[in-house]
């Protein structure tokens, strides 16, 4: 089990997790662990927990394209 915490100064960030079985298999084919979702991490720190059930790629996915 591991820990993932997010602090980002300016914005705020939309946060997913994907997972493959293997880097054969693109992000896009990948199943969706977490769901994005838009985290206030400019705010305060936003903590979450992933336990790795199978073997495979787990991809963090940090996306702020809508930011101004």
């Amino acid at each position: 089990q591991h820990t993932i915490c997010v602090c980002v100064c300016l914005q705020d960030v939309v946060f997913s997790v994907n997972y493959r079985p293997s880097e054969s298999v693109t992000v896009s084919k990948g199943q969706e662990l977490v769901p994005p979702c838009k985290c206030d991490s400019h705010k305060q720190l936003t903590r979450g927990e992933l336990s790795a059930k199978q073997t495979g790629v787990y991809t963090l996915i940090f996306d702020n394209t809508y930011s101004k």
